[in-house]
């Protein structure tokens, strides 16, 4: 793969995942353009938690250095942007019940503090002056205490208003309809107003990229998956940091109110809050801390995560395609992930090389 510096890019999506490569590269001084088929971070960006949890095995090094650089990257995209992303860094309280094992859990921890992580063992009674809102059935939490969360539709708007103050063109309401091909060069971008052309186009449309690769024959098995979320305020208990287990969570928002979240299930291209799924979250507080049931219901939401054939994201350069990237498959990993997809697809996108850290995720793995 050669160098493309000085290439004129393309990148396809407008969550969080294409606003941060379309920051790094014009960061970098490359020529960017970004389309989006409706407003900026309006689906699963606009879902999301935002958690940025401590890293565990699953995420390995890809997801340290991503935690790692989200302190220093929010504090230069609001510099640059002017505006705020919602950032609070409450801490994490990975929780285990009372008939859970607690040694998976406690190798989590033990692997975070290999890796540097500020981690604790909490039980009893120091886990219930560390958040007294917990149902008494838990019995032991890890606590992460530089974990937190952020709005993540906004940090995909400050990074795109910091992209374009360092040059790039952010395109919303523009869908892409097709990939232009030349042989086995991808070559721009089709859409309503005519064809983009690009050195290198990024396929980052989360889980609508598998529709989009599909039309230049390539297999980018992205899925839907859908997932409901409430809000509540004015809790009789506050909640003092997120709190989370079984894939599920708690979180308290910089303005004061509690998301709640989320339900998984597989409806297709269809997004809808439904009983079943606000009674599951509902049952979910009961289960976790039950005081918060008496809080006031502001919000009810759902979006869809794009989750890939395997589980894993997909990203590095597409298989008998020269000149295309793909950046997806995020599932619940985007918001964490990001920062580090940005930095180092726009790296490899600028010196021709994929950084060994990619490789698990490499979409020949699908060819």
């Amino acid at each position: 793969m050669s160098s493309t510096q000085g290439a004129n890019i393309v990148i396809i999506g407008g969550g969080i995942i294409g606003c941060a490569i379309a920051y790094e590269l014009a960061k970098a001084g490359e020529r960017v353009t970004l389309l989006e088929r409706n407003a900026l971070a309006q689906e699963a960006s606009w879902a999301s938690a935002g958690i940025i949890s401590s890293p565990g095995p699953g995420s390995g090094e890809f997801g340290l250095r991503s935690f790692r650089r989200y302190p220093a990257l929010i504090a230069a995209v609001e510099e640059t942007s002017g505006m705020r992303v919602g950032w609070n860094q409450t801490g994490e309280t990975a929780l285990i019940g009372a008939d859970n094992d607690p040694r998976p859990l406690q190798d989590v921890m033990e692997w975070q503090r290999r890796h540097g992580l500020h981690v604790e063992w909490l039980e009893g009674a120091a886990l219930r002056e560390h958040e007294p809102v917990l149902s008494p059935h838990i019995t032991a939490a890890i606590y992460e205490r530089d974990a937190g969360s952020l709005r993540v539709h906004m940090m995909a708007q400050a990074l795109a208003r910091a992209a374009t103050n360092h040059g790039a063109t952010i395109r919303e309401y523009t869908p892409a309809l097709g990939l232009e091909t030349a042989g086995d060069r991808v070559t721009g971008v089709r859409t309503p107003e005519g064809i983009v052309g690009a050195d290198v186009v990024v396929l980052a449309a989360g889980a609508w990229s598998k529709g989009i690769g599909e039309l230049a024959g390539l297999n980018v098995p992205t899925l839907p998956v859908h997932g409901q979320m409430l809000a509540i305020a004015d809790p009789p208990v506050p909640l003092r940091t997120v709190v989370a287990g079984g894939g599920m969570y708690l979180l308290p928002r910089a303005d004061g109110t509690i998301a709640v979240g989320a339900t998984v299930d597989y409806p297709g291209f269809a997004k809808r809050v439904t009983p079943t799924g606000v009674n599951a979250l509902i049952a979910l507080v009961e289960r976790f801390a039950p005081a918060l049931n008496g809080a006031r219901l502001v919000q009810t939401w759902s979006g869809l995560r794009p989750g890939s054939a395997d589980g894993a994201p997909i990203i590095g350069p597409a298989p008998h395609r020269d000149g295309l990237w793909i950046a997806t498959g995020h599932f619940r990993g985007g918001a964490l992930l990001a920062a580090a997809t940005g930095e180092l697809v726009a790296a490899g996108i600028r010196s021709g090389t994929v950084d060994p850290l990619l490789a698990p995720f490499t979409p020949a793995r699908f060819a």
